[in-house]
């Protein structure tokens, strides 16, 4: 994402013509009002000061040359006495696992995106998150836990309007409660600003329009229209099902040149 500062991070990645693994991980900032809800790493009620810290792994992979895919998996974790877990970092390892094994606290996240371009001129692009998505192994799961999901789905035709053109349409949903849990401090956020899409419990449709006929020019017109929720990063995460969006619903469009 662009939305958050730039920070300093480790990592490697390794590939050849169909297959490309990537590997990175960082310190991300120390969080001086952390608060678990659950009590696990800091007693309910209490605020104290915890380390945090990201860990992401991703496979891409080119199935032809016009259909190209990838899967991701990271975690942020940390707590007032929490150091590196080296079961985050070993490059091979698989997140979720070790949280079981260890029952280490952490905000596990799983992405899968693919891309399809048409003869056309055309393309399909998809990116779908799952933050937690609930499986109904026991009854009445799905009537009282929210899934926590993301989905972006883009389509973009070449000079379809003028000559040297992209014109794209793209919807977005974000659940309510996606990037959030329970302790504000394992939140895909740095210093304040979201590690992903800038805000969750919102729902937009964009259609832009970008011109590259100048080539000292580079130039886009964009129009977005939005619904957007009560809608804070910072939360901790509130394990009840709402209405999408929940809260005071701000409706608006946003027009860009």
């Amino acid at each position: 994402s662009n939305n958050p500062y730039s920070f300093d991070h480790y990592g490697f990645s390794v590939c050849d013509k169909k297959i490309q693994y990537s590997f990175y991980f960082t310190r991300l900032n120390d969080m001086s009002d952390a608060e678990d809800s659950e009590g696990i790493l800091i007693p309910v009620g209490e605020i104290d000061i915890a380390k945090r810290y990201f860990s992401i792994q991703r496979l891409d992979f080119k199935i032809s040359n016009n259909f190209q895919g990838s899967l991701s998996s990271s975690t942020v974790y940390g707590g007032p006495n929490q150091n590196i877990e080296f079961s985050f970092i070993n490059p091979l390892n698989l997140y979720y696992l070790s949280q079981r094994n260890k029952t280490t606290q952490m905000n596990n996240f799983y992405q899968i995106g693919f891309f399809y371009k048409f003869l056309n001129k055309s393309a399909l692009y998809l990116d779908f998150l799952i933050d937690d998505v609930i499986i109904n192994n026991e009854p009445g799961m799905r009537d009282t836990d929210p899934d926590r999901l993301g989905l972006i789905i883009k389509y973009s035709m070449l000079d379809q309007i003028l000559d040297k053109s992209i014109l794209s349409l793209r919807y977005t949903r974000i659940w309510t409660g996606t990037y959030t849990t329970f302790r504000n401090f394992e939140n895909y956020i740095y210093f304040d600003k979201g590690i992903g899409y800038p805000y969750n419990n919102i729902e937009s449709l964009k259609a832009s329009l970008s011109v590259f006929s100048l080539k000292s020019l580079l130039n886009e017109i964009d129009l977005e229209i939005y619904r957007l929720g009560d809608s804070d990063l910072r939360s901790i995460f509130d394990n009840a099902i709402y209405p999408f969006p929940n809260g005071n619903v701000e409706k608006g469009f946003n027009f860009n040149v």
